[in-house]
């Protein structure tokens, strides 16, 4: 608590050297942040809601590009790599997807 907080306090009635004076305050600030966090995010739910879209959509493009090399490999290094070589690639590919 700083000098104005102190001046404040004893203006207002208060001991601001009482315990229970700093711990009512601290309660009703807890209360005040926890409000003014909920109405941020009311207020700002439908840009979240617009930016949780467009991160959806650029998981599922970036997806959708790892499926598709992993088709070209199928397709091309199959026939021209050995097998095993050519799995590994694809597991590699996939892999990516779940780091």
């Amino acid at each position: 608590m700083n000098e104005r907080d102190i001046e404040l306090a004893k203006q207002a009635g208060f001991d601001p050297f009482d315990i229970e004076f700093f711990q009512s305050i601290g309660k009703w600030s807890d209360i005040i942040r926890a409000d003014e966090r909920e109405r941020i995010k009311a207020a700002n739910a439908p840009e979240i809601e617009r930016i949780n879209a467009h991160l959806k959509s650029l998981e599922d493009a970036v997806k959708a590009e790892r499926e598709a090399c992993v088709r070209i490999v199928e397709t091309e290094a199959m026939q021209y790599a050995e097998p095993t070589w050519a799995f590994e690639i694809l597991n590699d590919i996939r892999a990516r997807g779940n780091t």
